[in-house]
């Protein structure tokens, strides 16, 4: 079937979908094949401080408080209840953990890729199936290499799952029961995942309140508000206070300090070598964002169609806020891979925000000139952007092929039992080396992660 709105119509042509589909899988396989050469099976860094739940749960004594307890100021009742799940089914394979990642980001990709159709089909209806690729190869980067093989980063991509399954129920269900129901789903999970995700049980509701409908619109964004709020301080229950909750204060952080880590980091996914060109880069995305809204403002007909897409830059951009008061660390740390997750959705979305844009901007009634200018600009920009995506791929690389040689040196040490070297077991957990220690004989008897199969 084709439709047509106004002068513009889906077109017959299978080649439409199956180019750009081809295109965005080269960035998945690309990361496939990195989790499939260099996953190791051992846990690392934080794993080993749940290495205690993992142990409890393949013995049965696990129970739903351990889960609902804090683990510092985070909350992350998801990310570990996938973990404990994977275990069971695995012995704790932590590869499998890193596989869940993956699976996650294509459920973002889908998701992306929906919400541009819906969006897009009537103002750009030949162009949306080729921002896919660009959503796809955004998400899919090894800038964000501490993550795809690490499997415990999964609170992250959860995060970001949630912030995108807010998005789409927005853009697929307006501002309804439905599409309330599920932004409060979206950001349960991402704030039950990772706090710096929390302020999205803010913006969601605050969506639903801007969309524009009449009547029950207003209802659906009052209840959304409701049960949003009930999911904050279901949240506060029992939860820590002193130098833990602390840690969230801000204090010493100028609002200048805050800006200039938030720039960095919604830049670094272009430059993670250079924090200067990190921060331009940032200051193009502040710009483009100003822009899209700019377009929301002024047109009502196309407030639905960028909403969604608001939504996301904006949940990236706060959360960028809350992590930077939050971490309190020093000027480099935006460009961290571990925080890559959240600057590769906001460039995700960009795309679509920009040329729903242009369209409520009214691009077709701009100066013939206008317009070239515009799209010059623009390519030049997707040129320079990819060479900054390609540096930063091939350091991810260099990265994880650097980790894979450790993890490959620490799991010779776990074999040696209480005799390995607490040097050698740093390579595993830097801040308590002796926690591997202690925990991997317990994992050894029960022939969990590196030691399943060992007789």
């Amino acid at each position: 079937m084709v439709r047509y709105t106004g002068s513009m119509r889906w077109s017959r042509s299978p080649w439409v979908l199956l180019l750009p589909l081809a295109a965005a899988l080269a960035a998945p396989i690309g990361v496939a094949r990195t989790i499939q050469a260099y996953g190791v099976n051992v846990p690392v860094q934080d794993q080993w401080r749940f290495a205690h739940e993992v142990v409890a749960y393949v013995n049965g004594r696990y129970d739903l408080a351990t889960l609902w307890a804090p683990f510092g100021p985070h909350r992350i009742v998801f990310p570990k209840a996938v973990m404990l799940t994977l275990a069971g089914w695995t012995d704790w394979d932590t590869r499998a953990e890193m596989w869940f990642d993956f699976v996650v980001v294509i459920a973002c990709v889908g998701l992306l890729a929906d919400l541009a159709r819906q969006t897009l089909r009537h103002r750009a209806p030949h162009a949306w199936p080729w921002l896919v690729p660009l959503m796809s190869t955004s998400l899919f980067t090894l800038g964000a290499w501490h993550g795809w093989t690490l499997g415990w980063m999964m609170n992250l991509y959860l995060a970001v799952f949630g912030g995108i399954v807010s998005a789409w129920g927005l853009g697929r269900f307006g501002a309804t029961a439905a599409g309330g129901g599920v932004c409060v789903v979206g950001g349960v999970i991402a704030a039950y995942s990772y706090l710096g995700a929390m302020p999205l049980l803010v913006l969601a509701p605050l969506a639903l309140a801007l969309h524009p409908t009449e009547g029950r619109g207003r209802a659906a964004g009052a209840g959304t508000i409701v049960a949003a709020a009930l999911a904050i301080a279901l949240y506060l229950v029992d939860y820590p206070t002193g130098a833990t909750a602390g840690s969230l204060s801000g204090d010493g952080l100028s609002l200048g300090s805050i800006v200039a880590w938030v720039l960095k980091y919604l830049g670094s996914r272009f430059a993670v070598w250079n924090g200067d060109v990190a921060t331009v880069w940032g200051i193009v995305a502040v710009a483009i964002a100003a822009f899209a809204l700019g377009g929301f403002v002024r047109s009502r007909e196309d407030r639905a169609a960028l909403l969604p897409w608001l939504l996301l830059l904006a949940y990236v951009a706060a959360g960028g806020v809350l992590t930077a008061a939050g971490r309190q660390m020093g000027p480099h740390a935006p460009l961290l891979s571990r925080f890559a997750m959240f600057p590769a959705l906001f460039w995700a979305a960009v795309p679509c925000a920009l040329i729903l844009g242009v369209h409520a901007w009214g691009w077709s009634a701009w100066p013939a000139p206008a317009r070239r200018a515009g799209a010059v600009v623009a390519l030049i920009a997707l040129v320079v952007a990819g060479q900054g995506y390609v540096g930063n791929w091939s350091l991810g690389r260099a990265k994880t092929q650097q980790r894979h040689r450790a993890l490959v040196t620490a799991v010779g040490c776990l074999e040696q039992g209480a005799r390995a070297d607490l040097r050698c077991l740093q390579l595993l957990s830097r801040a308590n080396p002796q926690l591997v220690r202690r925990m991997s004989a317990r994992v050894a008897r029960l022939r969990l992660g590196p030691f399943a199969g060992v007789p």
